[in-house]
C-alpha cells in the first residue's frame, strides 16, 4: 500500500515504485495520492493553497484504509 502526496518531493518515486510492483504481477498493490505535502499530519493547506477540509488526510481516513488493507492482505482477514 503506497500513500503519496502530490506536493511531495518523492511523489514521482512513489508512483514509479507503485507502477513497478503493479507491472510485476502484484495484484494487491494499491496507491492513494492526495493533495498534501510531505509533512505529517497531512494538512489541507500547502503553501498558500488551501484544498479544503474534505481533501485533508484525516477526512479520507487513510489510517483506517491502511488498517483494512493490512488486515486483508497481510493477515488474511477479509472483513475489510
Amino acid at each position: 500500500l503506497y500513500v503519496g502526496c502530490w506536493h511531495d518531493i518523492f511523489a514521482n518515486n512513489t508512483i514509479k515504485a507503485f507502477d513497478f510492483l503493479r507491472k510485476n504481477n502484484n495484484q494487491f498493490t494499491r496507491l492513494i495520492m492526495g493533495p498534501w505535502d510531505h509533512t505529517i499530519p497531512f494538512d489541507n493547506i500547502v503553501g498558500e493553497v488551501n484544498f479544503g477540509f474534505v481533501n485533508s488526510y484525516g477526512m479520507y481516513g487513510i489510517a483506517q484504509t491502511a488498517m483494512k488493507w493490512f488486515d486483508k492482505y497481510l493477515k488474511g482477514n477479509h472483513r475489510g
